[in-house]
């Protein structure tokens, strides 16, 4: 299984979830009320795809 890379910046985060980028700044703005898998790297953000995967799929489940 090949490893996926790692994701870097807001727009390529909310990319990949399908989501905009103001809502990925509001989780990044209220890691106590999101636990949002990212962290600064060099002053950007920067997400690995199985754990925005997993973070993703564990929302969906506690909104349904």
């Amino acid at each position: 299984m090949a490893k996926q890379a790692w994701i870097y910046g807001r727009k390529a985060i909310a990319g990949f979830l399908g989501v905009s980028e103001r809502t990925v700044a509001r989780w990044l703005d209220e890691p106590e009320d999101f636990n949002f898998p990212a962290l600064r790297v060099g002053g950007r953000w920067a997400a690995h795809p199985d754990q925005l995967a997993r973070w993703m799929a564990g929302r969906e489940l506690v909104s349904a």
